[in-house]
Formats: structure tokens, sequence, C-alpha cells
């Protein structure tokens, strides 16, 4: 993935998808990808920790819309863990933190 990187690792029924770099237009495809992928395995919470995300763009915005939808049709709780301030800032100034669930920690997201 372009400018980004995403790991996964599944946590006491979770799936952890951890992204570092920026996620925009070039990458958004893959993105919503491999979260999908993750919604497959059926789990009761996809986390995504943006931690170490230094851009959100728009189309990175509309990938988690997408998945959220997916999530709630599969039954999934969608949390996003600890967004880096950049992140957090396009989350707020966009008022897309009102309707993805944002958590501090990776521990919160798995209560």
């Amino acid at each position: 993935m372009p400018d980004a990187a995403i790991t996964v690792t599944v946590r006491d029924g979770a799936v952890v998808c951890a992204i570092t770099g920026a996620l925009h237009h070039d990458n958004e495809a893959q993105f919503r990808a491999v979260l999908t992928r993750a919604l497959a395995r059926q789990p009761g919470v996809l986390a995504v920790d943006l931690s170490g995300v230094d851009l959100l763009a728009s189309s990175g915005l509309n990938a988690l819309l997408t998945v959220r939808r997916e999530a709630i049709e599969r039954g999934v709780r969608l949390v996003l863990v600890a967004p880096s301030v950049p992140a957090r800032h396009t989350l707020r100034i966009t008022e897309v933190d009102t309707v993805l669930l944002t958590v501090p920690t990776l521990e919160h997201a798995l209560r």
C-alpha cells in the first residue's frame, strides 16, 4: 500500500488493524480491502488503530464509512483506536467522529 502500511493481528476475539502513514486516494481501495477481509473473519470487534496515521484524506474517511456500513450489516462493532492528532483533526472537522466510535486505547476497544 503506497505511503501506508497495515498490520493485522487478532487479540481477544477482535481483529486489530494498525495503520501507519498516509491514507489517501492512491491507497484507499487497498485499505478498504484489508478492512473488508478483516470483517469477513466475523470478529466481535474490528479495531482500527489510527495512532500512526499522519494523513487521513477524504478517501480514507470514505473507506472507513463504507466499512462501517459493512460492519453494521455483519453485526461487527467497528472501533477507531487512538487516532493521531492529524487523524483526530480530520475526523472532527468532518464530523465523522460523531458516527464512528473512537476510543483512546486498544484496551477500551476490547471491552
